[in-house]
């Protein structure tokens, strides 16, 4: 028997969207994603920031930049804990810095990922390591290496943490 649909909605989020995104298996969150019924995702930011990475990873910037503007809907929307939405819009932010030094825009990087990198250790490995890798693409276009370098060093104790799954943003 298929699960009610609220209830696949919520496998899906809790489930399947990190081990998908772990496994590089963006096509296959994207489609499963996609089955579910739209109503019942206006106000799941996760899935959106799931589909913003998986399209990140996919080099698929329209796609990015329509996740991210969902997911800040949802985040507006959602009945969260503000430390809750504070975090959400944090990744929200890293992800758009991600998407922004692939497409070789560096203007707003360093206020993108400000907070990550001030508060590190409250966050998913994940998070400070995408901000390291960030702030080093700001640092090699201002041709500033040691910043580059520093910014590198600094999210050496994260790398570990994010190797656990296979995105970098």
């Amino acid at each position: 028997p298929a699960w009610p649909p609220p209830r696949a909605v919520d496998l899906v989020e809790r489930d399947r969207t990190i081990g998908a995104v772990n496994q590089a298996r963006m096509a296959t969150l994207l489609g499963v994603i996609e089955k579910l019924p739209p109503q019942l995702l206006s106000s799941r930011p996760r899935l959106h920031l799931s589909v913003a990475t998986a399209n990140i990873v996919l080099q698929r910037p329209v796609a990015t930049e329509a996740a991210l503007e969902r997911a800040a809907d949802a985040i507006a929307r959602a009945d969260l804990p503000e430390a809750k939405r504070a975090d959400l819009t944090l990744e929200a932010n890293v992800l758009r810095g991600v998407a922004q030094m692939n497409a070789d825009r560096v203007e707003g990087l360093a206020h993108l990922v400000a907070q990550v990198i001030s508060r590190p250790k409250a966050l998913r490995p994940l998070l400070p390591q995408a901000a390291a890798t960030v702030a080093a693409f700001a640092g090699i276009y201002r041709f500033d290496y040691e910043a580059a370098y520093r910014a590198l060093e600094w999210a050496g104790p994260y790398d570990e943490g994010a190797a656990a799954g296979y995105h970098s943003c």
